[in-house]
Formats: structure tokens, sequence, C-alpha cells
């Protein structure tokens, strides 16, 4: 039977991974606080939860896969582009007009979901 040591992430990898997980977690954060602060509208959460979604499911798609650092940087490219769009999508279904808000916060949505998903591939402890 063999033993192995697991091995620990550094200082900057735990950082990373909690950025990660701030940033993950902001969208769903800002979509509670609109809810909360007007008592009634759940357009952004729902925008936040469905984009948040998309980004666990192309993440989690990848889980044990050994990726390049340009591999990393599609996939979050289209965490960005895609997440924005099915935040967008569900603003637009949803709502009762369609303006520019709804782009510029999928907007926002989008690229937090897409720094998360790199600060997850920074904070990966790479077996020697």
């Amino acid at each position: 039977m063999s033993t192995s040591t697991p091995v620990e992430r550094s200082t900057v990898q735990r950082l990373s991974f909690a950025g990660a997980v701030l940033f993950g977690a902001a969208p769903i954060g800002v979509g509670l606080y609109r809810a909360v602060s007007t008592g009634w509208d759940l357009r952004l959460f729902w925008m936040a939860l469905l984009a948040s979604i998309f980004a666990a499911g192309v993440l989690a798609s990848t889980i044990g896969k050994r990726r390049s650092r340009h591999q990393v940087l599609v996939q979050s490219l289209v965490i960005v582009l895609v997440g924005a769009g099915v935040a967008v999508g569900t603003g637009m279904l949803l709502g009762p007009t369609e303006g520019p808000d709804d782009w510029m916060v999928g907007a926002v949505f989008g690229i937090m979901l897409g720094i998360a998903s790199e600060m997850i591939a920074f904070a990966r402890v790479k077996p020697h």
C-alpha cells in the first residue's frame, strides 16, 4: 500500500482560488441584493443564476483534464461571451423592456465569470 502526501497549494494559489470564489459568486450576490432591496425584482437573480450554471457546466466539463494556457483562455472567453448572452437572453425573457441595461449587466456578469474561470485554472495544483 502506497501512501502519498497531498500536494499543498501555494499562498498565491490559495488567494487565486479565494478570488475565483468571490468573482464566481458576485453575480448571484448582486442578484440577491437586488431582489432584497426592491422586494420583488428577481430578474437580475435569474440572469446571474443561469449564467453561473452555464459557467459551472463548462468548468465541470474540464475537471481532471490538463489544459494548455491557450485552452484555458479560450474557455474563459467562451464563458464571458456565452455567459453574457445567457444573462441577456434571460433578462429579455423576463423583462418588460429590453435596453442597454440588460446588455451592460450581462457583460459584467460574463466578465466576472470569465475572470473566475481564469483564477480557478491558476489555482490548480500542478503535479510534480
